[in-house]
């Protein structure tokens, strides 16, 4: 009868579905540790009138054998929220958030939009790696009390990882003065991009930014040096020519650029 009122509802793709649920479940019989087999399993087995207990155990299923596999971690978690089961989905998305992958950016896309920035930073402790991303997010869908807290989190850890003498400590300021260029505070970026330059003198990404805000910020002869080490390696670089170019112009100086 449900087949029935399947197709009656959905027409001939409706058969599709018990397609899926067959090969799923030949899926997990040739290879019992495929844990996106009992996910699929989980979405498909109302075809066979199990219940929401089977549900659970098929995603359980999932996680047991494939505990390391952060998409399948977002998916339990997901199912557990819709259970309302928040505190085991929390577990499994802050486990997710460990493991490198694409779903990160997924789970971060998901959840930004339940959680005020401060939970979300308690909760998930992001690195400053992926800070940028949970910024992103927290701009187009936040307020400006979530921006800042994402920016003095930032802060916090790029200073820990100075001290520390962490080799990716100048990539944490550079990611952090991004996240402050994009609120307009350029006597932070220069703040962080001046740190960054101390730590890596010879990283472009380092010094390109920090050239281009020293320019904007009218600083001309600190700026120029600067530009030209960048140019010299990068000289298609439009942005730095511009700025480079702008810089002799209001000194009165003719442009002179690498050959490209």
């Amino acid at each position: 009868a449900l087949h029935q009122w399947l197709e009656r509802a959905f027409g001939k793709p409706a058969k599709l579905l018990v397609q899926a649920d067959r090969h799923a479940w030949q899926a997990a019989a040739l290879s019992p540790l495929s844990g996106h087999a009992y996910l699929q399993l989980a979405q498909t087995c109302f075809l066979r009138g199990r219940s929401a207990e089977t549900i659970d155990v098929l995603v359980d299923q999932a996680v047991r054998v494939r505990p390391y596999d952060g998409d399948i971690l977002l998916a339990a978690g997901d199912h557990h929220r819709l259970r309302q089961r928040p505190q085991r989905a929390e577990e499994l998305w802050t486990a997710a958030f460990r493991l490198p992958g694409d779903h990160r950016l997924r789970l971060i896309t998901m959840v930004c939009r339940q959680l005020p920035a401060r939970v979300f930073l308690d909760m998930f402790k992001p690195d400053l790696a992926i800070l940028y991303d949970v910024w992103r997010q927290y701009r187009a869908y936040g307020g400006a009390a979530d921006q800042k807290e994402i920016a003095d989190y930032g802060r916090r850890l790029a200073v820990e990882a100075q001290d520390q003498a962490d080799p990716r400590a100048a990539m944490h300021w550079l990611t952090l003065a991004r996240i402050y260029q994009q609120q307009d505070r350029l006597a932070d970026v220069l703040d962080c991009t001046d740190r960054a330059v101390r730590l890596a003198p010879q990283d472009f990404r380092v010094r390109r930014l920090h050239g281009l805000a020293l320019g904007e910020a009218g600083r001309a002869e600190e700026a120029e040096p600067h530009l030209r080490w960048c140019l010299a390696r990068q000289p298609a670089d439009r942005d730095v020519e511009q700025s480079l170019a702008a810089i002799l112009r209001l000194s009165e100086r003719p442009p002179t650029f690498p050959r490209r």
